[in-house]
């Protein structure tokens, strides 16, 4: 099974920014398809650029485009994001969760949010 690509952003030299259903950031650079194929369209800076997402993976003009595990196996890992779910709210925040959730918990864990305040 593959992961899908959800964004893609050309860079400088030929290269791209790819973000996984997974979250992960990987940098894939092409250069080194250039000189095959029909890749060799690619080297159109124009054309390169056009770069888009298309269903799972991402396409240029003329269909060109590359597997999705390709992409995947042979980037370069740069970052993984966060779901903000689970990144953690403002200090403020924090407190008025918490206050409103004593209120609708039962005593008994009251005395372990009061120690997360």
């Amino acid at each position: 099974m593959y992961l899908s690509i959800v964004s893609v952003k050309p860079l400088e030299d030929y290269c791209l920014e790819l973000v996984f259903e997974n979250n992960e950031i990987k940098k894939f650079d092409m250069n080194p398809y250039l000189e095959t194929g029909i890749f060799k369209k690619l080297k159109d800076e124009k054309i390169f650029n056009q770069v888009k997402i298309s269903f799972d993976t991402i396409e240029w003009p003329g269909g060109i485009d590359l597997d999705p595990e390709v992409l995947y196996e042979k980037g370069m890992l740069t970052e993984k994001i966060l779901p903000k779910c689970f990144a953690p709210p403002p200090p403020r925040k924090l407190r008025l969760l918490i206050d409103s959730a004593s209120k609708k918990l039962p005593p008994c864990s009251l005395p372990l949010l009061r120690h997360c305040r």
